[in-house]
């Protein structure tokens, strides 16, 4: 008795190996697409959490020194300069003694332009306190000073990002 025997090819014709190729790279594009499109918006978001964080961290700064300052103190709250550089310079207490205010020393901010810096100024020393701040501005009412810091930085992908935030801060008395 004869036996058959089947002939069986294995492996794959040229036109399945075209097939999956094409489908492969068309899948790998859209991938690369993917992951450049993801890093660009986290790049992005980076910078954008950046120049939020740096306007916020110096608009608290300069609150925070605000509060304690007190508009009747001897050289009262003075604003100067214009536009979107401006300065402020106040005074709070330097020394306490039972409730009574024995001295005062006065603390000025500054935003430089050129620089692109808020600077804080006491007692002759100066130090940053923000950068990359294109605006400061002050206002004030009475005991409340309106302070708006604004902030902007080009990312790597050639954006521009803009921030602007404002705060009324209440003086003491």
């Amino acid at each position: 008795m004869k036996r058959k025997t089947w002939k069986t090819n294995s492996g794959f014709t040229l036109i399945e190996v075209i097939i999956v190729t094409a489908i492969m790279s068309i899948f790998s594009i859209f991938l690369v697409d993917l992951v450049m499109t993801t890093q660009k918006a986290w790049s992005i978001e980076n910078t954008s959490v950046s120049v939020r964080g740096e306007a916020k961290r110096t608009l608290e700064v300069i609150a925070k020194e605000l509060r304690e300052g007190d508009p009747s103190a001897v050289g009262g709250v003075t604003i100067g300069g214009s536009g979107t550089s401006q300065t402020i310079t106040f005074s709070v207490p330097n020394q306490v003694s039972q409730a009574t205010i024995l001295s005062w020393r006065q603390i000025q901010y500054a935003h430089d332009s050129v620089q692109k810096q808020v600077t804080r100024t006491v007692s002759g020393t100066t130090t940053t306190v923000g950068r990359d701040i294109n605006s400061l501005q002050f206002s004030q009412s009475n005991n409340v000073v309106t302070v708006t810091v604004g902030t902007n930085k080009l990312t790597a992908e050639g954006i521009t990002l803009q921030t602007t935030i404002s705060s009324q801060i209440r003086m003491r008395n």
